[in-house]
């Protein structure tokens, strides 16, 4: 009987109880080998020198995780209170499998309770039961479902019926609040999904067109399509790289801070852990990996990037190009941007870069204005960062347009 409870690592030979389902103490060696869930999850905890160790602070053994409770934790016919531990590696999936649990059992519980979690300095309370929190639009919602007469009060009260809360946010936009358990909701088409669920799927009827149309390609297609055309022409080879990118790299050649790009929550590499900002560093990688073939070396990719912009994230297309040469200069990108701006119709005006980014050289680098709007950066890049970060012999100039909806202007 203790409110503390400590969670530590411990030589195996200190850790002794009595597991669930035995009436002997057995060490924690004795677990791994006597007993069936020991020996199916010995591999586990084997390969390290402490293993993991729930006790209370009066020295009672309440679990070895991930291998076997102690009989002390036995839950029978009439046990009234319940203490959920759970552990993992990743933490996220830890606090939302305990929201799961905790919400799923309140439902014939009078209460859930919170366990303070003390870690070092850092103090917080578990379950956290943080709602999920979508902004999703009619439009998007009506267009998806191909259901134009919903009225906002009908969107509304569809999500209700499936428990979640509806805000306004303005004549066009909901904010949805789900609850904690509904971490399968990840994107605005999962909320346009409990809408046709809340229908019922069988109360979904298609409907023939009653307009006869012809598809077509769409302005951003067409326009990236002469986009791609004109560069190849200027002697430029396309590439297409990864969307996922590295957020040390990002941090290091951008100068980047973790708040302004977005994360994956469990990647399987280090080097595809977030989604790029820019196509920089795909360019840059490009030419030091192929550094060594016939010089110029000119290369180009046309992509999406996501920028956060005030905590929101936002699709931003984006142009790079790059010529790496024995001998290029600012003058050979320019001349590049200013021949597609020109075969673009685009007015291009670059202007100095008041705080220059170690990526670029001082004096070398400008920002570039289209139609009076900030769209990119062009320059030099440090030879200095190159050769000691990189390891890339040789110059590199470089631009990176911002394209995103030129293609309605122009």
């Amino acid at each position: 009987n203790s409110n503390i409870i400590l969670y530590r690592a411990e030589e195996p030979k200190k850790i002794k109880y009595t597991p669930l389902g035995y009436d002997r103490e057995l060490t924690a060696d004795e677990i791994l080998e006597l007993t069936d869930k020991g020996r199916k999850y010995a591999h586990l905890v084997r390969c390290f020198s402490k293993y993991p160790h729930l006790v209370t602070d009066k020295g009672q053994t309440l679990s070895m995780p991930p291998i076997l409770n102690s009989e002390d934790t036995k839950v029978e016919e009439g046990t009234r209170n319940l203490f959920i531990d759970i552990t993992g590696t990743d933490k996220y999936t830890v606090e939302k499998t305990l929201d799961l649990i905790a919400t799923t059992l309140a439902e014939n519980a009078e209460c859930i309770g919170l366990v303070s979690i003390v870690n070092g300095n850092e103090v917080y309370y578990t379950p956290k039961l943080e709602p999920v929190i979508t902004k999703v639009s009619l439009e998007y919602i009506r267009n998806n479902l191909g259901m134009q007469d919903l009225t906002r009060e009908d969107i509304i009260s569809l999500l209700e019926s499936l428990r979640h809360k509806v805000e306004i946010v303005n004549d066009q936009m909901l904010k949805v609040i789900s609850p904690p358990y509904r971490y399968d909701i990840l994107h605005p088409i999962d909320i346009v999904e409990d809408v046709a669920i809340a229908i019922g799927y069988d109360n979904l009827k298609p409907e023939v067109p009653r307009t006869f149309t012809i598809g077509k390609e769409l302005k951003k297609t067409k326009y990236l399509r002469k986009l791609r055309e004109i560069m190849i022409g200027l002697g430029f080879q396309e590439i297409l790289t990864f969307t996922l990118s590295s957020s040390s790299i990002l941090e290091e050649m951008l100068e980047l801070e973790k708040s302004k790009h977005v994360e994956i929550l469990n990647p399987i590499s280090p080097l595809y852990d977030t989604i790029r900002t820019s196509i920089i560093p795909n360019i840059v990688m490009f030419l030091k990996a192929n550094q060594h073939e016939d010089h110029p070396v000119k290369v180009f990719e046309v992509g999406d990037t996501v920028v956060v912009v005030k905590g929101e994230p936002q699709t931003r297309t984006k142009l790079a190009a790059g010529i790496l040469s024995y001998k290029v200069g600012f003058e050979d990108i320019q001349a590049v941007l200013y021949s597609l701006a020109d075969n673009l119709g685009l007015n291009v005006e670059l202007e100095e870069v008041k705080l220059t980014p170690k990526l670029f050289i001082e004096g070398r680098t400008a920002k570039i204005i289209v139609e009076g709007e900030e769209r990119g950066i062009i320059g030099e890049l440090n030879p200095q960062f190159l050769l000691e970060k990189m390891g890339i012999e040789y110059p590199i100039a470089l631009f990176e347009l911002d394209l995103t909806d030129l293609w309605e202007k122009h």
